[in-house]
């Protein structure tokens, strides 16, 4: 009898142990993550990031690899750089076009909206070329993830999924 209360008394121990390992490693990974985020935030806030596209999605459905396809957009300081390839349906096609979204300049519109709660973030920006006026929204998140969609009067919408990254400086 004094055996199996003994027994019992062990096990009891070792799953409380066990659970209490399980809370305080839970916790390490929060802090991480909020590490993460603020990390992220202090890049987006800094303007001097970019995404690289892995995956396109036009409206008319698919989904394609972007992985040898040259694509980015550049954001430093008040100056974006885009250079996105385009796979949908051009309405009123640009004459002499390359099927792709080409500008550097001043946006009209830039704006970092942050959520804590969610650790996310959203970028939202208007920006134009000769051709069109496009608006851009970055869905980002803490691990260094986002999907970019844009939309524009002469175009059909497209969604890129790819990774963002902060600006490296070269010597």
């Amino acid at each position: 009898m004094k055996s199996k209360i003994l027994i019992v008394a062990i096990l009891f121990l070792t799953l409380a142990c066990s659970s209490s390992k399980d809370i305080s490693s839970k916790n390490d990974r929060s802090k991480s993550k909020t590490e993460k985020f603020e990390e992220a935030k202090k890049l987006f806030e800094s303007k001097n990031y970019e995404f690289v596209a892995r995956s396109a999605s036009p409206q008319g459905g698919g989904n394609i690899d972007m992985t040898t396809n040259q694509n980015l957009i550049r954001v430093k300081g008040d100056t974006l750089d885009i250079y996105m390839p385009f796979f949908g349906v051009s309405y009123m096609p640009e004459y002499g076009g390359r099927g792709t979204i080409e500008i550097t300049g001043k946006p009209e519109s830039y704006e970092l909206t942050t959520n804590k709660k969610k650790k996310s973030f959203r970028i939202e920006f208007r920006i134009k070329n000769d051709f069109d006026t496009y608006d851009m929204t970055i869905d980002a998140g803490y691990s260094g993830y986002g999907t970019l969609s844009v939309t524009s009067n002469k175009r059909s919408s497209i969604s890129y999924w790819g990774t963002i990254d902060e600006i490296q400086v070269s010597d």
